[in-house]
Formats: C-alpha cells, sequence, structure tokens
C-alpha cells in the first residue's frame, strides 16, 4: 500500500507539473515571442531570412525549446531514480528529488542524445495509444492522418527515420533485458486500454439509447473515465518497463530529506490530478456542429477548376457558392498589388523572379500554369471587382517579404478599406505585423492570425486564427471561444479530418474541394453520435 502511494506520488507529480506549469509557460513564453517576431511561416527558403532579421529572438526561441527539453530529461531520470528507490523501500518523494539531483551531476549531459532518440522513437506511439490530460494538448493522431492523406511521399522518409533511431535506441538498452516479456508487457498494456475504452464507448452506446443521445454530462464523464483509465494503465506500464530495464541498484545515492507529509501530499495531488482529468474533459466535450461551419475556397478554386489565384477560376468557384473564397496579394514594384501565393514566380510562370521586381503591368502580361490550365496574372482590382460583381465574399492573404515598401499597408486600407467594409471581406496573414498594423490603421476590418503550427494561445490582436488542421486541438479552439475569437482550419479535404474538426467546433474549413467539404458536413450533421465522437477522439476511425 505504502508503495501504491509513492508511485502514484511520483507519477502525478511529474504530470502535474507538466500540465499546470511547464506546458502553459512553454505556450504562453512562446505566443509573446512568435508575435514580437512576427514570425512567418518557416521554410527552408525562409530560414536565412529569418536568422538575420531576428537572431536575437530567434535564440530566445532556441533557447526556449532547449530548457523544455532538458525538463523533460530532468524528469526521465526522477522517474528512473524514483521507481529504483521504491523498490529498495524508499518512498518518500523528497528523497528521491534529492537522488534525482545527485544522480543529474553523475550523469551531466552525455545521455542527452539517447534520451532524444527515445522520445523521438516512443513519443508518437504513446501519445496515439494512450489518452491522458497532459496528451490530449498534442495531437498525434490527427497528424499522422495527415501525413498518411496529404504527405504520403514523407511517410516513407519518416517511416525509415523511425526505423534507424529505434534501432540506435534498442542498440544502447542493457543486453540483459527481456525483451519478450517487455513486448508481452506492453502489448498487454495497449490490450488493457482497448478494453476499458471500448467499455466506455459501450457505456456510452447504452446512454445514448436512454434517450440521453449528445448529452454533454454523459461525453463529460465518459471522457473523463476515458482519461483515468488511460492515465493509470499508462502510469502502470511506466513503472513496469522501468522496473524490466533497470534492476534494483542498492547503491543509489539519497539525501536524508525526510517527508512528514506524505498523506498531505498524496491528497493534493489526487486533488490536482482530479483537476486536470476534469478540465480536460471538460474542454474535449464536442461542439455539436448544427450551426456548422464557413467553407472557404482555398486559393479560389475547388477541384482543380482552374489556375489557382485566376479570374476564371474565381468565376466558376462563385457558381457553386462557397461561404469564402480566399485569395493571396503581393505587393510590386510600383506600390500595386498582383493576385498570387508563391513569392517567386519560377514555380506557376517559368521565371525566376518574384513580384517584388516587377511592376504590375509587366506581371500582367505573364501567363501562370498549372495542372494543364493557362491564365494570365492579374490585379488585385481586377479580381475584387470581380467577385464584388459576383457577390462572393473574399478572404484575402497579405502576402508579406522583406522588400515591401514601408507604406504597402497604409496604402492597401486606403485602396481597399471601404470595398472590404461594404462587402463584409476579411483580410488573413502569416505576419503577426499585418495584424497589429491593420488594427491600427484600419481597427472595423476583421483580420485573422494565420499559424502553420498550433504552439500558441489564441491571445492577441486578431479577431480570428487560421490554423494548419494537422496541429489544431480542442483546446485551442475553446480558448479562442472563450475570447470571442473565430477559428478557421486549413487546408483539409479529407472527409474524416472535416468531421473531427466539425466536432472540435472550428468556425471556417479551408478547402482545396468545396463540394466534398460542403458533403462531408452534411454527412456529419446526420450520422453525428456521442458514440462516434468518442471513437474518433480516441483515434478510431469509424466515421
Amino acid at each position: 500500500m505504502q508503495s501504491g502511494k509513492a508511485y502514484f506520488c511520483l507519477l502525478a507529480s511529474v504530470d502535474l507539473v507538466n500540465f499546470y506549469i511547464l506546458w502553459p509557460l512553454f505556450r504562453l513564453l512562446t505566443t509573446f515571442l512568435l508575435q514580437e517576431i512576427a514570425l512567418p511561416f518557416i521554410s527552408l527558403a525562409s530560414t536565412l531570412t529569418i536568422l538575420s532579421q531576428h537572431p536575437f529572438l530567434v535564440m530566445l526561441l532556441l533557447f526556449e525549446l532547449g530548457i523544455f527539453l532538458a525538463c523533460l530529461y530532468g524528469q526521465c531520470i526522477y522517474l528512473i531514480v524514483g521507481v529504483v528507490a521504491i523498490k529498495m523501500g524508499i518512498t518518500s518523494l523528497w528523497v528521491v528529488l534529492g537522488s534525482t539531483w545527485i544522480k543529474l551531476k553523475q550523469l551531466g549531459w552525455t545521455p542527452v542524445p539517447f534520451f532524444m532518440v527515445g522520445l523521438a522513437v516512443l513519443g508518437p506511439g504513446i501519445t496515439v495509444v494512450y489518452h491522458t490530460p497532459l496528451l490530449g494538448k498534442l495531437n498525434w493522431s490527427m497528424l499522422l492522418h495527415y501525413l498518411m492523406v496529404e504527405k504520403s511521399s514523407m511517410v516513407l522518409i519518416l517511416g525509415i527515420l523511425y526505423l534507424f533511431l529505434l534501432y540506435i535506441l534498442l542498440s544502447k538498452v542493457p543486453r540483459r533485458s527481456d525483451w519478450r516479456q517487455i513486448i508481452k508487457l506492453n502489448l498487454v498494456g495497449i490490450f488493457g486500454v482497448g478494453i476499458c475504452d471500448a467499455g466506455i464507448l459501450g457505456l456510452q452506446f447504452f446512454i445514448d439509447h436512454q434517450g440521453g443521445q449528445w448529452s454533454g454530462v454523459s461525453i463529460w464523464l465518459n471522457l473523463t473515465l476515458i482519461q483515468f483509465s488511460n492515465q493509470l494503465i499508462l502510469g502502470t506500464m511506466m513503472v513496469l518497463n522501468i522496473s524490466q530495464l533497470l534492476p534494483v541498484s542498492k547503491s543509489l545515492q539519497t539525501t536524508s530529506i525526510q517527508s512528514r507529509y506524505q498523506g498531505l501530499v498524496v491528497a493534493v495531488l489526487l486533488i490536482l490530478a482530479g483537476g486536470a482529468i476534469g478540465w480536460e474533459s471538460w474542454l474535449n466535450v464536442p461542439d455539436s456542429g448544427q450551426r456548422g461551419a464557413e467553407i472557404i475556397s482555398h486559393r479560389g478554386v475547388s477541384q482543380q477548376n482552374g489556375v489557382q489565384n485566376s479570374l476564371p477560376a474565381l468565376i466558376r468557384t462563385a457558381q457553386i457558392k462557397p461561404d469564402y473564397v480566399e485569395t493571396d496579394l503581393h505587393e510590386t514594384r510600383d506600390g500595386q498589388f498582383v493576385v498570387l501565393h508563391d513569392e517567386n514566380l519560377q514555380g506557376l510562370a517559368g521565371i525566376k523572379r518574384a513580384p517584388y521586381q516587377l511592376t504590375l503591368k509587366q506581371l500582367e502580361k505573364l501567363h501562370v500554369r498549372e495542372k494543364g490550365q493557362t491564365a494570365s496574372l492579374i490585379s488585385a482590382d481586377q479580381y475584387l471587382t470581380m467577385a464584388q460583381k459576383k457577390k462572393q465574399r473574399l478572404l484575402l492573404e497579405i502576402k508579406t517579404t522583406p522588400h515591401d515598401s514601408r507604406g504597402m499597408l497604409t496604402h492597401f486600407c486606403q485602396h481597399y478599406q471601404a470595398l472590404i467594409l461594404r462587402n463584409h471581406w476579411m483580410v488573413h496573414s502569416l505576419d503577426y505585423r499585418v495584424i497589429k498594423d491593420l488594427k491600427s490603421e484600419a481597427p472595423q476590418i476583421k483580420v485573422a492570425y494565420l499559424l502553420p503550427y498550433n504552439v500558441i494561445y489564441p491571445i492577441g490582436l486578431a479577431d480570428a486564427y487560421g490554423v494548419q488542421y494537422a496541429t489544431l486541438t480542442r483546446e485551442f479552439v475553446a480558448w479562442a471561444h472563450w475570447q470571442d475569437k473565430q477559428v478557421y482550419a486549413w487546408t483539409v479535404s479529407d472527409p474524416a479530418s472535416v468531421k473531427k474538426l466539425l466536432a472540435f467546433g472550428v468556425d471556417g474549413l479551408v478547402t482545396d474541394d468545396v463540394q466534398r467539404v460542403r458533403q462531408a458536413q452534411k454527412d456529419y450533421r446526420r450520422q453525428n453520435s456521442s458514440v462516434r465522437y468518442l471513437a474518433n477522439y480516441l483515434g478510431w476511425p469509424i466515421w
């Protein structure tokens, strides 16, 4: 009984420090730094620009990441020391903390590369199988689904890399370990999670058929049961795996600190753990989806009905009536705006020039080609005039480069503000400076901040957030809605992902296939149920 309490304190202390302190601080600091840097989408092409323009703040971001990983490394050593100590009969949490500090000084940073490999190998699998308050803040199942559907060419490369890292991990594990026993042990854990989850789904099915379908209370209670059972099984598996891999060491150095308040510590940890599970479960109670989400045509196309951001594509797309058509604007050399997504014309026009290097008249003479179709580059004036004529609402993305003129946004507002407000259009950007400047110059325009990765809190001046759907979580949507901010997911066309995002309660879906997403939304309204939501929360694809 005493060792059971000690194991609970050991595991709960790690989870709760991460849940209540480390993760929130990490996200708050990241939110502040990214907004200060106004960091655009990170790519190989933009890395040098980012490093040259914001070296100090980028160093702060890397330092923050290093501190975060160092904390995780310290927690790993703490868990190993704690399990060994408890098996030796040492149940004081304070003694374990002191012994961990001694062990960290002995080991130094030598095991860190091995720890990083282990994190890369074990992390994805654990987050997919187990659903706990802390792991729920990650969205590995959606990310893996995204890679398989949208980036299938990367799956083979990542698979080879994963096997290589797995080989490194196994080669460093003590030879005395009984791998058959370890594999059997973890299969039992996975089977146990499956049985518990299936039983909870059965309970929700029974509740639904008693007239309680889509009852928020029943879903919350069953989400709580899922997280509690998963947490219990994951903790047990961690203890048993460490016990299998590391024998009890009688030479473990300990401190003389003694705990006189272990009962109080257990009670406090129980309250905090219950609060974490209950809070995370409440955050994940799904939206019914009955109000629906706005459907937004990505780059003005749908089902490859034209060249992106072209006038013919806009005309065809407007006929299927999406809620918005999203398009991209670049500043030209003469301070005008051209409708174009890429920063370089090589991909679509076949010339190694950028919009800022050419005047609008020069750009309008160019033809762009995509998927066997051809169209002319056009000015923002032409595109916006046609959208107004077709009564098609627009979502305008302002693209920025280091070569933009100082008065670029002022000119944009002077030229287009009245048109945007009159037609209830929106503006969004990957550059937070655009958000700040637009809110200063034209506060009535509705603006959204685009996030390639969900690593921040929805705090700031933006009226809405556009998030890459593979990293979006229900938690982010809930935080945004509490502040009366909307959330748009981009770029999604897969029906299964659409339905998960609708359950998250997103306000808009940016897509390359308007009709497919529209049908998926209709299917969701017709098919949705609490059992389906719970199954998909668990990563069981039954949509």
